[in-house]
């Protein structure tokens, strides 16, 4: 009897999260074996992440992959099937992914995303080589994502042979099988994956204005949604006459054509370099009927590069719940804004830096 192609996915799901190992494993708070193990470092002195969790370590990064089945194996029929992985957010001890199943034009399903957990322990199979499997040797793996130099691994169940990235621990590359193939197909790379990270020019409790003296202008690009339509403008923000006392900051509201707004003309305000100037520089300040509470650091993936991130979590004047990803290493600038849950109310989000 020919399976349903409903049987025949999770099939599929099933033996690729078998043979490959899952990339997130649900969260379990409850779980008192998290709590019994004595936890190896996963941070340097200086707070950053070891290279062994390299894949996990910026907020945003995303892949895909794509698994092809094999048409002899049981149930007959051959078709694609893609998952795309995203980091959501990076906490001290953990990353938080999405995982994402695609149709064949590689857009999300109606299935609903998985968030899991990933812990940032040396000694999680994740990171040490697929379970039951030998590690083989060493090789140069080219997939539709481009070249990895990958540890294969062999000995699986049903003729398994895995291709995990060395730069990218966790990362299982190509994995084939007696049901299929499935490969990376997108990726996505930074520069700072091979930058060793660097220490703040200035020091912690000290006025920081890098962001007007480094920066000529940034644009902002603001979503709201109202009666479930999309409204978009934009707000740039100019450096202008800028010295070592302070600079002016000229800011234009613009519209969805990035045209500026005719019945609100810019506005200009003096930033001084000193107590003064603090407000520009200053992250969300907790007020009488607000609490602000800062929830982790983080890199994160922006327009601009991966920058340095603190992320912090209150309500709006309009009583919305908010989400604020300020820089951290550029003090004053807005990285990303969501408003409501996965930003279902709104946005901000930085669209150009310069």
């Amino acid at each position: 009897m020919r399976l349903t192609l409903t049987a025949l996915l999770a099939i599929a799901a099933l033996l690729l999260t078998c043979q490959v190992q899952a990339q997130i494993k649900p969260r379990d708070d409850n779980d008192p074996k998290r709590d019994k193990k004595e936890k190896k470092p996963h941070r340097d002195p200086d707070g950053n992440l070891l290279a062994v969790f390299k894949l996990y370590e910026v907020a945003g990064r995303k892949w895909t992959v794509k698994r092809v089945t094999n048409p002899n194996a049981p149930g007959g029929d051959r078709f694609d099937m893609y998952f795309c992985y995203e980091v959501l957010a990076v906490h001290e001890d953990r990353a938080t992914v999405r995982q994402s199943a695609l149709d064949q034009a590689k857009k999300p399903t109606k299935d609903k995303p998985i968030d899991g957990d990933v812990f940032f322990d040396p000694d999680n199979a994740k990171f040490t080589g697929p379970p039951g499997m030998t590690k083989s040797k060493d090789e140069l793996v080219t997939v539709p994502a481009g070249k990895f130099d990958c540890t294969a691994f062999t000995g699986g169940l049903d003729n398994a042979r895995t291709w995990v990235s060395k730069e990218y621990p966790g990362l299982v590359v190509r994995h084939t099988d007696d049901y299929g193939t499935t490969e990376v197909i997108e990726f996505e790379r930074f520069d700072a994956d091979k930058e060793k990270p660097k220490k703040r020019a200035v020091k912690e409790g000290e006025l920081d204005f890098s962001l007007f003296k480094t920066k000529k202008s940034w644009t902002l690009q603001t979503t709201q949604i109202k009666g479930g339509q999309k409204y978009i403008s934009y707000t740039k923000y100019e450096v202008l006459k800028a010295t070592a006392e302070g600079c002016e900051l000229k800011i234009t509201e613009l519209d969805s054509n990035k045209k500026a707004l005719k019945d609100k003309p810019a506005e200009t305000k003096a930033v001084p370099f000193t107590q003064e100037g603090a407000a520009f520089i200053d992250p969300p300040l907790a007020t009488q009927n607000n609490r602000v509470e800062k929830l982790r650091s983080e890199k994160r993936k922006t327009i601009g590069g991966v920058m340095n991130c603190d992320v912090y979590s209150f309500r709006d004047e309009a009583g919305n719940d908010v989400t604020l990803w300020f820089g951290k290493d550029l003090p004053g600038l807005t990285v990303r804004k969501l408003i409501g849950e996965d930003g279902k109310d709104g946005s901000v989000e930085l669209v150009e830096i310069k």
